[in-house]
């Protein structure tokens, strides 16, 4: 069974990785996000794009996130 957790978890990694690609750096907080690109990225992960309310930039899952994706992608701090 996937979580309301779960599906926020798989957005926040998605949008982070969009954000990223897009702005060069990853996003603090919510709130730089512009919630057009919000809703096309959970679009394309099958989320609703509400579920990243349960995603918290600051957590310990999203500093992994940012390591995960610094390593795919070749970026650095």
């Amino acid at each position: 069974m996937v979580t309301d957790q779960d599906q926020g978890t798989r957005l926040g990694f998605a949008v982070q990785l969009k954000f990223l690609t897009w702005r060069g750096w990853f996003p603090r907080m919510r709130m730089e996000l512009p919630p057009d690109a919000v809703e096309h990225v959970a679009k394309q992960v099958s989320v609703a794009a509400s579920e990243l309310g349960f995603y918290d930039f600051t957590s310990r899952a999203a500093k992994r996130h940012r390591s995960a994706l610094r390593d795919l992608t070749g970026w650095h701090e």
